[in-house]
């Protein structure tokens, strides 16, 4: 997704602290620290070089050196320290611990250090007893979250038992994961599956058991190609369905120079999920391919119109 303004803003008004504690460090590792790319830190630290305090002359300007692709603040003016906090975003950040509190059973070590956190911050505005509703993720904290993130971690294999929202049945799995997302209030495991050999996702919640998998089984899931059947279908989206492209943003194949209507292809196995969402859309988003799955979509539209004749 392309930057805003404010990201730049932000990441720009962090870079200056940063280096003045670390000078000489190279363009490289600052784009690894803030998640960027030397392009971008580039652009950020030429930005700079011509900001300073109103009246802007030299002497009021930020000074930098940065040339050889090692940094280094030669004046920071009044930008040498971290920016504070405002009362507004200390709140904003309890919130947000407030929910990821939500995602971990009572017994993770990681909720306890969430809390502390949560605790410290609740300091700094003066008041420990600060009093957020109740955030839930899903129905309840799952106890294998902290067995998935160390599966993420080292690139192993899971063993799981899922409960399948479709038909009510449990089926074994041997998954490798890749990676975990929030959407609509539920934490989702995107995850290469050994079992039915394709990309497939699953809602965390209804994973009822997790153990370790042989590591010796697992295939270059890299190098897997899907079946026929697991070619991943083509839509179009139109700008009037852009809350739709904005939500599943993860799941979409979009360079961030593109412009409406845009055909992409969606990560999903579930066409059930699709074909409904997309008639909600009301024309918004449309299948192109495969061409029986835009066969059922362009027939269901028109059974669905000639509800209202």
């Amino acid at each position: 997704m392309s930057e805003t303004a404010l990201d730049r803003t932000s990441r720009a008004l962090d870079l200056i602290p940063f280096i003045v504690e670390n000078p000489g460090i190279s363009i490289e590792d600052l784009a690894k620290v803030f998640g960027s790319t030397p392009k971008e830190i580039t652009k950020d630290l030429n930005l700079l070089f011509v900001c300073g305090l109103p009246g802007y002359s030299p002497l009021e300007l930020i000074d930098l050196s940065f040339d050889d692709g090692y940094v280094s603040v030669i004046d920071a003016q009044t930008l040498d320290k971290p920016r504070k906090l405002s009362r507004r975003e200390v709140f904003a950040v309890i919130l947000g611990l407030e929910g990821m509190t939500s995602l971990r059973a009572p017994g993770d070590p990681l909720r306890q250090e969430i809390e502390e956190l949560r605790s410290k911050l609740a300091t700094l505005i003066s008041d420990v007893n600060v009093k957020i509703a109740s955030l839930k993720v899903g129905t309840t904290p799952t106890p294998f979250l902290a067995p998935i993130e160390v599966s993420l971690r080292e690139r192993s294999l899971l063993e799981i038992t899922y409960l399948s929202g479709h038909r009510d049945t449990e089926t074994r799995r041997t998954i490798r994961p890749n990676f975990l997302y929030v959407e609509n209030g539920f934490i989702y495991l995107r995850a290469f599956c050994l079992t039915s050999r394709g990309e497939r996702t699953f809602r965390v919640d209804r994973i009822v058991a997790v153990d370790s998998a042989e590591q010796t089984s697992a295939p270059d899931v890299e190098t897997t190609a899907p079946t026929t059947s697991e070619v991943l279908p083509t839509i179009e989206i139109s700008e009037r369905s852009r809350g739709f492209l904005e939500e599943n943003r993860h799941l979409l194949e979009i360079p961030d120079d593109f412009s409406y209507p845009v055909a992409t292809t969606i990560a999903i196995s579930d066409r059930e999920w699709l074909l409904r969402t997309c008639l909600g859309q009301g024309g918004g988003v449309l299948i192109l391919d495969p061409a029986d799955l835009a066969a059922e979509f362009a027939q269901r539209r028109a059974d669905t119109l000639a509800l209202y004749g």
